[in-house]
Order: structure tokens, then C-alpha cells, then sequence
């Protein structure tokens, strides 16, 4: 499993590699500490060692059509982004990668609540994906870094190349604080959207190719 991507603006970044997917699974466990969607998934009550097992199998899930990209080895802050030609990770993607694994750690009943919240994401982003648009599957600081300037220096050259390139990204959040936050960073809201049987929204994101 190899994820490169020749990508100038990132010459100076951290990329991630397979070794360092346990790496990055514990930054993203670490820095989403609170927030609604993973408490959503544990039941109410946060589990971090769930949630980087949960985002160690999807990171694997998909095979290497992945660009990771961290500030340095240490994995102060990280975006994890599939590219236009990615397809998306299914059930059975993810029990090549020992998915059999998340139900004995969360349970069938929470796994499956997982799996719908996907594949539910999964029909709104088709609505708005276009042929050249990468997709921000997660982008996170550790807890102690938030607020340093770790995640503008990561996804900054990211959007260069985009920009550059000519190219879209997508993004959904369950946080309406962060609405803002990406707005800062051109991308615009285009719906948000009631998630069933639940009290969380998703707010869908794209930030479109400069001209």
C-alpha cells in the first residue's frame, strides 16, 4: 500500500506513508476529542482508543488513495484528502482491513450507525463532487496545538495546489462553529442537512478552483 503524490507545494511536508497511519489515527482521535460526530458514534460518551481504531481501519480502507499530509513527523496537525479518481469505501473496503475488528470494539448496533452515517454523507457529496474535485475526508489539530497555526500551515499549500491546478474540494462538517472556519479558507456552505434519527446537522462545503 503506497500513498504518493507528486505534489511541489507539499516538497517541505510530511507525508504520510503506511507506517505512519497509526500515527496519524492517533492525532485525528486525539484532536476530535468532543467533537459531535464521534461521540455520536461511541454512544455519547467519547472513547479515544475506539476512535483511532475506527480511524486507523479507514484510513486503510481506502487503499492508498490517499493523500495524508501532516506539518511534520510529530503530526501536530493533518488533512487527509482522497483525489478525484478515489473512489469511496465501502463495507467491504473496510473489512479487508480487519473492519471485523470495530465491532467487537464498538459493537454491531454502533458499527452499523457508522456504516449508515457514510453511506447517507456519502449521497450528499454526490450531489456536489465534480470531475476535478478532491475530497477533505478529515483535517484535525491535536488539542494542545489548536489555535498555533498547525492546521493553516498544513492545508495552505493544499489549496495552492488546488488553486494551481485548477481543481475543487469538498467537505462536510458537523460542527457549525466550523462553517466559519473553512469559510475562511473559501469554502462555501451549500446545504445543511438533518442527519436521520439523530440530533447533528451536516454542513456541506466546496471550495471552488480559482479562475
Amino acid at each position: 500500500m503506497k500513498f504518493l503524490y507528486n505534489i511541489p507545494e507539499l516538497k517541505n511536508f510530511f507525508i504520510m506513508q503506511e507506517k505512519d497511519i497509526a500515527n496519524f489515527a492517533d492525532c485525528f482521535a486525539n484532536g476530535f476529542e468532543g467533537y459531535s460526530l464521534m461521540n455520536y458514534f461511541c454512544g455519547g460518551e467519547y472513547d479515544e482508543e475506539k476512535i483511532k481504531l475506527m480511524w486507523d481501519t479507514s484510513i486503510r480502507s481506502f487503499n492508498g488513495q490517499l493523500l495524508g499530509v501532516s506539518d511534520s513527523e510529530h503530526i501536530n496537525s493533518a488533512a487527509l484528502l482522497t483525489p478525484p479518481s478515489g473512489k469511496d469505501h465501502d463495507l467491504m473496503s473496510y473489512i479487508k482491513v480487519g473492519g471485523l475488528n470495530l465491532v467487537k470494539a464498538f459493537g454491531l448496533k454502533k458499527t452499523v450507525r457508522m456504516q449508515n452515517f457514510d453511506t447517507f454523507a456519502g449521497k450528499i457529496k454526490k450531489k456536489h463532487m465534480t470531475d476535478k474535485c478532491w475530497y477533505l475526508f478529515g483535517f484535525v489539530s491535536r488539542k494542545e496545538k489548536r489555535g498555533k497555526g498547525f492546521g493553516s500551515k498544513v492545508i495552505t499549500p493544499v489549496l495552492s495546489y488546488f488553486d494551481r491546478t485548477g481543481q475543487d474540494c469538498y467537505l462536510e462538517t458537523l460542527e457549525e462553529k466550523n462553517v466559519a472556519l473553512y469559510s475562511h479558507f473559501g469554502f462555501e456552505l451549500l446545504e445543511s442537512v438533518k442527519l436521520p434519527k439523530s440530533d447533528l446537522t451536516i454542513y456541506a462545503m466546496l471550495r471552488k478552483r480559482s479562475k
